[in-house]
């Protein structure tokens, strides 16, 4: 059994609000991602020359210049300490294959959120 207690103290106030009050069970595996980004905005931003954005479409001189690089945002939002990774993969208009990397290990202890990226970066031989 757990109990919870509140107390109220007040000198010239009248009124004590408590509302809308919950308790939930933190679970144990709780991971979650966002922020994700191909521009290589959030690690390499200051030699990405303006391309951080995230761009629909990039012309082929620009993308030579500066690769994709897959990055985002992974938070620990369990009570366990979680070991993780970021998986990519590229796949053509046929549902091939044409880039597939994966980021160093990552260990986020409970409520510790860090930037991860992927180890190598994408440069597309080709248009579509």
């Amino acid at each position: 059994v757990v109990y919870f207690r509140f107390h109220y103290e007040g000198e010239w106030d009248y009124a004590w609000m408590l509302d809308d009050v919950s308790f939930t069970e933190t679970p144990n595996n709780k991971l979650t991602i966002s922020d994700e980004t191909y521009g290589g905005w959030w690690i390499g931003y200051l030699t990405a020359g303006g391309m951080g954005l995230d761009f629909t479409f990039n012309p082929m001189n620009q993308v030579t210049a500066n690769p994709y690089h897959f990055e985002a945002v992974l938070k620990n939002q369990g009570i366990a300490t979680q070991n993780s990774k970021l998986h990519v993969n590229v796949t053509d208009d046929l549902g091939t294959s044409v880039f597939r990397d994966s980021s160093s290990n990552l260990t986020l202890a409970m409520a510790e959120q860090d930037t991860v990226e992927v180890d190598n970066s994408f440069l597309p031989q080709n248009i579509g």
